[in-house]
C-alpha cells in the first residue's frame, strides 16, 4: 500500500494506493496511529461493492463507529463547501 500526503496547510489528508488490501485496511490504519471513529467517503456504487469489506477491517481493527457516506459520481459533486459539513453533521 502506498500513502501519498496530500499538502493544503490544515486542510491536508492521505490518499492511499494499493490493490487487495481492503481486509488488512484496519490493521494498516491502527499501525499509521489511528484510531476511533472512522468516515468512509464513497460514491454509491462503489460503496456498494466494498464498503462491508472496509467496515468490517476497520471494525476488526477496534474502530468504535464505522460511517459511511456517499457523494454521487461526477466533479460537480465534488464540493469543498459540501464535504466539508459532513464530519460536524455525524458528530465528528
Amino acid at each position: 500500500m502506498k500513502r501519498i500526503r496530500v499538502h493544503l496547510d490544515k486542510r491536508s489528508y492521505d490518499i492511499l494506493v494499493s490493490s487487495d488490501w481492503l481486509d488488512k485496511l484496519g490493521q494498516k490504519l491502527k499501525t499509521w496511529g489511528l484510531s476511533g471513529d472512522a468516515m468512509v467517503f464513497t460514491s454509491p456504487r462503489i460503496g456498494a461493492l466494498y464498503f462491508d469489506k472496509v467496515e468490517s477491517s476497520l471494525r476488526s481493527a477496534g474502530f468504535n463507529r464505522v460511517v459511511r457516506h456517499d457523494i454521487p459520481d461526477g466533479e460537480k459533486n465534488k464540493k469543498h463547501g459540501s464535504v466539508g459539513k459532513v464530519p460536524r453533521n455525524f458528530g465528528f
